[in-house]
């Protein structure tokens, strides 16, 4: 695995030969991010050191992996949103081994109400690899992309780690191309985010704040302003609790006017 490791971190380094046709462009970033979930695979299985982190949250790499949305993203209500279950690599752990559900299990559970003797007839190949747990992500167009399931799980499988070194590469990829989809990824994970507020807030709010779409002189919020502003992402979180104060009032009602 460590040498997988160096041969991704070497490969990725590799530039894409120049001038090149959009379908050469398109090969070499179809490798890039065949690369990436590789290495985030491996190192998310092995949980190095901190300093082999950076190789995953560096800035420059968002730009190559994700496109730019097309167009504006619809808005959505919450209730009408669907989601689809997604299968990531990640190190074993003991939540995860106890409360995880597995393709075999719900399988099974859901024939015993149709037909319990199917269950035996059930692929091997269809169980999730080992080492490996599932995320649900919303399905629109920036958790279409082809790294969102991936750098969705990498994230929630850094908020774990004893050091946080990687939460300002990841405040910094804000900032940098590829910054709209890497947004994406941080709302899906906003709960495991929430000690890291303080370091997120700017860089997401600067996002909601500089890409509007423009329409008749007025600025049109898309699903990811809303998602950011509204369903308590990390930047809104009140991470520094306020001590409640008793109300005070300044002057008491007689109590004949309360049972009139």
């Amino acid at each position: 695995m460590k040498r997988a490791c160096a041969v991704c971190v070497t490969a990725r380094a590799k530039p894409c030969p120049q001038p090149a046709s959009e379908e050469l462009e398109e090969c070499y970033r179809q490798f890039q991010i065949a690369n990436y979930k590789c290495l985030t695979a491996a190192v998310c299985v092995m949980r190095p050191a901190a300093k082999f982190y950076q190789h995953l949250f560096k800035s420059e790499m968002w730009g190559v992996l994700f496109r730019a949305p097309r167009g504006a993203l619809p808005l959505r209500m919450q209730w009408t949103q669907q989601k689809t279950v997604h299968t990531v690599a990640d190190a074993p752990t003991a939540s995860s081994a106890s409360g995880a559900g597995t393709t075999r299990t719900r399988v099974f559970l859901r024939t015993l109400s149709e037909n319990p003797l199917q269950f035996d007839l059930m692929d091997v190949d269809e169980e999730p690899p080992e080492n490996s747990h599932e995320i649900e992500l919303i399905d629109n167009e920036l958790n279409s992309q082809p790294c969102a399931d991936t750098v969705t799980a990498l994230i929630q499988h850094a908020c774990t780690l004893p050091h946080s070194d990687w939460v300002q590469d990841l405040a910094a990829g804000l900032r940098a191309e590829g910054a709209v989809p890497l947004a994406q990824m941080i709302c899906n994970s906003r709960e495991q985010l929430k000690p890291h507020a303080g370091a997120l807030a700017a860089p997401l709010l600067e996002l909601a704040a500089s890409t509007p779409r423009e329409d008749n002189g007025r600025k049109l919020l898309n699903s990811l302003h809303v998602d950011i502003v509204t369903r308590n992402p990390p930047p809104l979180e009140r991470h520094r609790g306020l001590p409640l104060r008793a109300p005070q009032l300044d002057h008491r009602v007689p109590n004949q006017h309360l049972y009139r």
